[in-house]
């Protein structure tokens, strides 16, 4: 009998707070959930996953003070692995300012949308060069960091 006391004293506490939180509820801006990502890589050897790793470790970088990349893990693991798959395609990379429209077509596009980059679709970027050379001056620091990172660590 006291555990039954106990859980309903516990709810009807709870009801008073959420009673609380709707009619004063807390000052400032409201917070935005994020849906966690995590990095994730595949591939079809051992020696290809390692690769695909090591470059993703060169394209993060240091962990370090100030270093905003950290913040962005997963997104620079899937540009790894996009890239990686436009290095075996021979497509080439994006860098410099420079995004090409087979890279659009090879998953690219879906991964830009997916982590927030871009709304377009991917007949809109194929078809619009402003559109393409303005993602690609918008990220470019991050394409030739990764671009660099995938050509050093994963082979042909």
């Amino acid at each position: 009998m006291p555990i039954q006391k106990q859980i309903t004293e516990a709810e009807r506490i709870e009801r008073a707070i959420k009673r609380h939180l709707e009619k004063y509820p807390p000052g400032g801006r409201p917070s935005t959930k994020k849906i966690a990502c995590f990095p994730t890589f595949s591939g079809d050897t051992e020696e290809e996953l390692m690769a695909n790793f090591t470059a993703y470790l060169s394209a993060l970088g240091k962990i370090t003070r100030g270093n905003k990349r950290l913040g962005r893990k997963a997104l620079i693991a899937s540009l790894v692995m996009d890239f990686g798959i436009l290095k075996k395609q021979g497509i080439t990379l994006p860098r410099h300012k420079h995004l090409s429209k087979k890279a659009i077509g090879y998953g690219l596009g879906d991964t830009l949308r997916k982590h927030g980059l871009t709304i377009h679709s991917d007949k809109l970027i194929t078809t619009n060069s402003r559109i393409r050379l303005s993602i690609a001056k918008n990220h470019c620091s991050l394409f030739t960091r990764i671009s660099d990172a995938v050509e050093k660590k994963i082979p042909p």
